[in-house]
């Protein structure tokens, strides 16, 4: 299956379009699609103290803040038909090695199931209800909460927030753009976030399940390991255990690894941030999807410089969330991650706008 076949395009009208190509599934069943739902934030004007200068001033002032928010769709138990108890008496139970009927059957379920989003809390904070194949339009409560937040971007709404203070020193007159959020929800397969048009953005958040030891702990990566675990995706395919054979061990990307680390020891009610390192633990697919990010972000930040540019990408991110404390209760997690992203989002303009600033700066003092 050629996973790259896949295309979407935003509308310039406030909606999103979709047009996916048709690609084919092993098991030949329906074709995946991508959902978005497009929306909009407008944050109130504030100041930041100890932010970027005068000449670290967001280039994106009186433009809209392009940014995408992904999660990811059900990846365990795909094979597994409902109890015969629970169906009428229909249900065969997950398929055996030794039954090829059954483990046919078992395959058929898998391929039909890989849109689905009942058990994956990144993709329920985007889609809602728990449905069996993600919906075009999308209502889950994090759509909702960004869609209705009219507080300053990375702050207010009840949420309790103790956040350093960007490292760049001077008085920063910080005027916030208004904010077009899309949102979409990814297959859980290896190479499933190709297609993404990350230039199209601004800033890349990916949500994804990672935090099984407690309830109230929020995970922000720092890095992506170029390495991939020998583990099956939804599809039951196994991947190359390296990314890409030109890259380094562990990639970083300036702007999004200092937004990143500048956000540990956050307190968001009742949730605590904490920044963690790429790891060997953590290279399934969401390293993956982030490691391509971060790829993008590095390739838009050395030719951004260039007027033939064409990617808007400044920072990319991937936050490992838990489970839901109460099962199906995600307003608390999704108040905590509305905060975060929106602070995510302006600590990159930030530090991108300074980065730039002391990159030109320091051309104008070489005399390039």
């Amino acid at each position: 299956t050629d996973r790259r076949a896949w295309g979407s395009a935003v509308g310039s009208s406030g909606s999103a379009a979709v047009l996916g190509r048709s690609g084919s599934l092993r098991a030949g069943i329906g074709l995946l699609r991508m959902s978005w739902c497009l929306c909009e934030c407008r944050p109130r004007r504030g100041s930041l103290e100890g932010g970027p200068g005068a000449q670290g001033r967001p280039q994106h002032a009186g433009q809209r803040v392009r940014v995408l928010v992904t999660g990811f769709n059900d990846w365990r138990h795909l094979d597994v038909e409902v109890p015969a108890s629970e169906a009428g008496g229909t249900g065969h139970g997950p398929a055996t090695a030794e039954d090829s009927p059954l483990k046919t059957a078992a395959v058929l379920r898998r391929e039909r199931n890989l849109l689905r989003s009942k058990e994956n809390p990144s993709s329920r904070l985007l889609v809602g209800d728990a449905v069996e194949e993600t919906p075009v339009e999308l209502r889950g409560l994090l759509v909702k909460r960004l869609r209705a937040s009219n507080s300053s971007v990375g702050g207010g709404g009840g949420a309790k927030q103790v956040l350093s203070q960007p490292e760049a020193h001077g008085n920063f007159d910080h005027v916030p753009a208004a904010m077009d959020f899309s949102f979409q929800v990814l297959p859980t397969l290896w190479g499933g976030s190709y297609s993404l048009d990350r230039g199209f953005f601004d800033v890349v958040v990916h949500l994804g399940l990672g935090v099984y030891d407690s309830f109230d702990k929020i995970l922000v990566e720092c890095g992506a390991l170029n390495r991939r675990s020998r583990t099956e995706d939804a599809r039951g395919s196994i991947a190359n255990p390296i990314i890409d054979p030109t890259a380094p061990e562990v990639v970083h990307h300036y702007v999004s690894s200092r937004v990143a680390r500048s956000l540990d020891g956050t307190i968001l009610d009742s949730f605590r941030v904490q920044t963690i390192n790429a790891r060997h633990e953590n290279s399934y697919v969401c390293n993956e999807t982030h490691f391509r990010s971060l790829q993008a972000a590095i390739a838009a930040a050395s030719s951004q410089s260039s007027a033939s540019s064409s990617s808007r990408l400044k920072a990319a991110f991937f936050v490992h969330i838990p489970y839901p404390l109460d099962s199906g209760d995600y307003g608390p997690l999704s108040e905590a991650l509305r905060a975060l992203v929106a602070t995510l989002v302006e600590r990159s303009l930030e530090y991108a706008a300074a980065a730039a600033a002391a990159s030109t700066v320091a051309i104008a003092t070489s005399g390039g």
